[in-house]
């Protein structure tokens, strides 16, 4: 019984030694209210910001952006993905998104964008509706 609460000790100990693996972690994630219009409306650039700390995995995230457009009875559409740098402050981030060719292209008016920020295992999704110009 001795040997076995002198086990237990030395096995807490050894636990409370190992520090424990903190993964990065997205805490925000903004769209800007207005995109631009390029190449006659098969790009797209949409930005918006993205907050995440470090850690031991690693110092970055992906920001995944999808842009939607109703065009008549179709639905423009695109997507495109970045990293970011994880430090603890707010980054910017802006991407050229490509009407996919089996899409119409965009055109000025509103939009809907879907941002997911993600970290090893968590990601921060945000939605708006945008002004494309």
């Amino acid at each position: 019984m001795k040997r076995f609460k002198v086990m237990l000790v030395l096995a807490m100990l050894v636990l409370a030694a190992v520090p424990a693996f903190a993964l990065a972690q997205v805490s925000a994630a903004t769209i800007n209210s207005t995109g631009s219009l390029s190449q006659r409306g098969f790009l797209v650039t949409v930005s918006g910001t993205a907050t995440c700390a470090s850690s031991e995995w690693g110092n970055w995230a992906e920001v995944f952006v999808e842009v939607k457009q109703p065009i008549g009875t179709n639905v423009a559409r695109g997507g495109e993905w970045t990293e970011i740098t994880c430090d603890g402050t707010v980054q910017n981030w802006t991407m050229t998104v490509h009407a996919t060719s089996s899409s119409p292209l965009f055109k000025k008016g509103q939009a809907s964008v879907l941002a997911s920020v993600c970290d090893w295992d968590n990601c921060v999704q945000v939605e708006r509706r945008i002004q494309l110009k």
